[in-house]
C-alpha cells in the first residue's frame, strides 16, 4: 500500500492510499512509528499492524482527552478503558505513557484535591479521605498530604458552614437546630467532636438567630387546625404535646402555651 497523502487537520493527521478510498486520522505518533510520508510504500503485514494501530490509537486518544479535559487518578484512567475493547497490553502501554508524562500523577492530585476541597469547597478531612479512596488513591499517599488539612482550617470551615447553614434554616426548637447544624456538618465529613466544640462557641449566635417561641407557636396552631378539622377521640392536649415534644420543645413550655389557650 501506497501513502497517497498526509495532511495535518484540527491538531491530527489524514492519512490515504493511492489502493484504498478509506482515510485514516490519526495522532502524530502513528505518523511518527510508520514514518508516513506522501510515497511510503507499507507491505500487507505493516499496513494490516498500521490499521490495528489506528483502531488502538483512537482509545489511546480518547484516555488522553479523557485524562486532561480535568485531573483523574491512575484508577480512574484504567476504568476509563475498561469501557472500550482493548487488549491488557495495551491498556498498561497507554497508562505509562501517561504516567511518564505526569498527565497521570496520583500524589499530585492528592495535594491538589486536598488544597481545594478543604480550603474552598469546605469539606471535612473524613468525607476528603473515603472519596479518594474510592478514586484509587492508597491511604500511604492519603495520610502523606492530609495533614496539610489543619485543624486551625477545620475549625473554621465548621464555624463558616455552622453560620451558613443557620440563614436557612425556618424557625425551630433549639433542639431540632442543633440537630439540624450537627447532622449538615457531620455529613460533610467533619468529626463529631469538633462540631460539638463549634457549635458551644457559637451557642449564643444560634439563640439569636432563632425565635423558638415564635416556632412553638406556629406549630402548636396548625396541629390545633388539624385536631379541629378531625374526630379524634383523645384530648387536644393528649393529643398535641407528644408531637411539640417529637419537634424538640421543652414540656413546660408547650403546657404554659396550653394553660394561655385554655384562658
Amino acid at each position: 500500500m501506497k501513502v497517497k497523502n498526509v495532511n495535518f487537520r484540527k491538531k491530527k493527521y489524514s492519512v490515504t492510499f493511492e489502493e484504498s478510498d478509506e482515510e485514516f486520522i490519526v495522532s502524530e505518533e502513528l505518523i511518527l512509528e510508520y514514518r508516513l510520508t506522501r510515497g511510503k510504500i507499507l507491505e500487507d503485514a505493516s499496513f494490516k499492524a498500521f490499521k490495528d494501530s489506528v483502531h488502538q490509537d483512537k482509545h489511546r486518544q480518547k484516555l488522553l482527552y479523557y485524562a486532561t479535559y480535568k485531573p483523574r487518578t491512575i484508577k480512574e484512567a484504567k476504568t476509563y478503558l475498561n469501557k472500550y475493547d482493548v487488549p491488557e497490553v495495551s491498556k498498561n502501554k497507554y497508562i505509562d505513557q501517561l504516567l511518564k508524562t505526569h498527565v497521570l500523577n496520583d500524589e499530585l492530585y492528592t495535594r491538589n484535591y486536598i488544597e481545594e476541597y478543604s480550603q474552598f469547597r469546605m469539606i471535612g478531612p473524613n468525607k476528603i479521605k473515603f472519596d479518594l479512596i474510592k478514586k484509587g488513591i492508597s491511604k500511604k499517599i492519603i495520610n502523606q498530604y492530609l495533614p496539610s488539612y489543619t485543624h486551625k482550617l477545620i475549625q473554621e470551615n465548621i464555624k463558616k458552614l455552622i453560620l451558613k447553614k443557620l440563614k436557612s434554616i425556618k424557625n425551630k426548637s433549639m433542639k431540632k437546630v442543633i440537630i439540624s447544624l450537627k447532622t449538615y456538618i457531620i455529613n460533610k465529613g467533619f468529626d463529631y467532636s469538633d462540631v460539638q466544640q463549634e457549635i458551644e462557641k457559637l451557642k449564643s449566635i444560634i439563640t439569636s438567630s432563632i425565635n423558638e417561641d415564635e416556632a412553638l407557636q406556629r406549630d402548636f396552631e396548625k396541629y390545633l387546625h388539624k385536631y379541629e378539622r378531625s374526630t379524634k377521640p383523645q384530648s387536644f392536649k393528649n393529643y398535641v404535646v407528644p408531637k411539640l415534644m417529637q419537634k424538640g420543645y421543652a414540656y413546660q413550655n408547650i403546657l404554659k402555651l396550653l394553660e394561655g389557650e385554655e384562658r
